[in-house]
Formats: structure tokens, C-alpha cells, sequence
């Protein structure tokens, strides 16, 4: 397990191309695909990904290189670097970055935070690609059990979704509206500030 000192905090701003809030997913390995669960139950993690170019992508990377050589130099337990599990190369010469949250921990169930454009917490999580928002996520070096090696793992820490998107199961025959959002109160301002992203 890392060490707190082993995680760095980062941001990114902008559209997020899959979103999997709303319940968390494991792979399959016998069937070959994603069985998803009830959040209740602990079991899968919550992901969210978002797209780089490649200049985007070498940057990104490099920062994981250097803090992944900053935690090894402290450390003897971490391996030769693997590769970078949160990061992987689109066919199209795109790159895609994908942070995760485990549905539970030694604290028991959890979910992702995630807060709508005047900071009230997000509902309705079954969003779709080309929401836009913001994310906090730490990334830290994580162990690869079948070479004795480690890469470096992305992890969710905060989420704010500004433009939220909806998939539609009607054909496009009826139009979704969602209800305006209100300013929030004093007490939802004071107890929602500490998850604060952009404004």
C-alpha cells in the first residue's frame, strides 16, 4: 500500500470522454467485459476518463515519471517502473487518462464526490460523455503483481461537473430539461466549501 507521501495531488479542467459515477464497475476476466454493481455493495470501482493530444500526454507523463523516481528514491519496497496504468495510448494518436476510486476501503462503502456548477452535490450521476468540469486526482506508484514491477495509478479525489450531459433512450423524441439550480444555502455553502473546484 502507498504511503501518503507517496501520493501527488494534480487538477485537470475540461471534457471528460467516459464517466462511470453512477455505479461501480470490475472486470470480468471469464466473460471478457465489465459486470456492474450495486454501490451498496462495495464491490468494482468508480472511473473517469478524459482525453490528451500528445503534447498533453508527454507532459503528463513526465510528471508521472519523475514523481514515480521521487517516491522510489525514499523507498526500497517500489520496483523498476512498469508502465503507466492510468494512461493509454487512442488508436487515433490520442491519449486517454483514466482516474479511479475504489467502491469501498478498510472505512467501508464510499462513492465519488461530485458537485454540480454552484457547488450543491450532484444527484443524478448517470452522466455521458462530453460533460465538462473539473477533477482533483493524486496519482501514486502501485504495484504489477505478474512482473515484480510498479507504474503509476490515477485516483479520484474530487469531481465538478459545470456542463452535465444526459444519454437519451427515446430516440430524441422528447426533450430533457434540467430544473435551474439555485444558489445554496449558508449551511449547504459551509459544508460543501472544502469540495470547492472551480467557480
Amino acid at each position: 500500500m502507498a504511503k501518503q507521501n507517496d501520493f501527488k495531488n494534480m487538477s485537470y479542467v475540461g471534457e471528460f470522454t467516459y464517466l462511470d459515477l453512477y455505479r461501480p464497475k470490475k472486470w470480468n476476466n471469464i466473460a471478457r467485459k465489465y459486470d456492474t454493481f450495486d454501490p451498496e455493495s462495495g464491490t468494482g470501482a468508480y472511473s473517469i476518463s478524459w482525453t490528451l493530444d500528445a503534447k498533453e500526454a508527454k507532459s503528463f507523463e513526465q510528471t508521472c515519471m519523475d514523481h514515480f523516481e521521487s517516491c522510489k528514491a525514499n523507498s526500497k519496497k517500489i520496483g523498476n517502473f512498469g508502465k503507466l496504468h492510468c494512461m493509454r495510448e487512442n488508436d487515433d494518436g490520442t491519449f486517454l487518462v483514466t482516474a479511479k476510486l475504489n467502491a469501498s476501503n478498510q472505512f467501508g462503502v464510499r462513492r465519488p464526490v461530485v458537485v454540480g456548477k454552484m457547488m450543491q452535490q450532484m444527484d443524478d450521476l448517470d452522466l455521458w460523455g462530453g460533460s465538462k468540469g473539473a477533477i482533483k486526482f493524486s496519482i501514486s506508484p502501485q504495484p504489477n503483481p505478474s512482473d515484480n514491477s510498479h507504474g503509476i495509478s490515477a485516483y479520484i479525489q474530487k469531481i465538478q461537473i459545470t456542463e452535465p450531459k444526459y444519454g437519451e433512450d427515446d430516440d430524441g423524441v422528447f426533450v430533457r430539461e434540467d430544473e435551474p439550480e439555485t444558489a445554496p444555502s449558508a449551511a449547504q455553502e459551509s459544508k460543501l466549501k472544502d469540495v470547492a473546484l472551480i467557480t
